[in-house]
């Protein structure tokens, strides 16, 4: 399991297993933070779990405030990749690296400062 994992190999860093995003989108639902250290160092998660949303401006914020990042997965239409990087996701695992690369590109190089 990933308890054992980390109990007897603390240098490897690990995602939030299922229960824990659970818990930390429970938590955005309501803003309440956590405290104290995590076994883990990122969120990758589905954008959604059958009906329910997982991946919300809120639930991203909830992430960002507690120093972890947020990666999704698998996203491989233009338009949800566009969305997700405008809500400030850190990453995007796709089946489709032809799309998302190119659609990745274009918007960072929209969102640089002139010069």
């Amino acid at each position: 399991s990933i308890v054992t994992l980390r109990t007897e190999s603390p240098e490897i860093v690990t995602s939030a297993s299922q229960p824990e995003a659970r818990w930390a989108l429970h938590r955005s639902w309501v803003r309440w933070p956590w405290i104290g250290p995590r076994p883990y160092v990122a969120f990758q998660v589905p954008e959604r779990a059958g009906r329910l949303r997982v991946v919300t401006p809120a639930f991203i914020d909830q992430v960002h405030n507690e120093g972890q990042v947020i990666q999704v997965w698998v996203v491989n239409d233009e338009p949800d990749i566009i969305r997700l990087l405008d809500w400030g996701v850190d990453g995007l695992i796709s089946d489709r690296p032809d799309v998302a690369v190119k659609v990745n590109a274009a918007w960072y190089n929209e969102r640089q400062p002139a010069e």
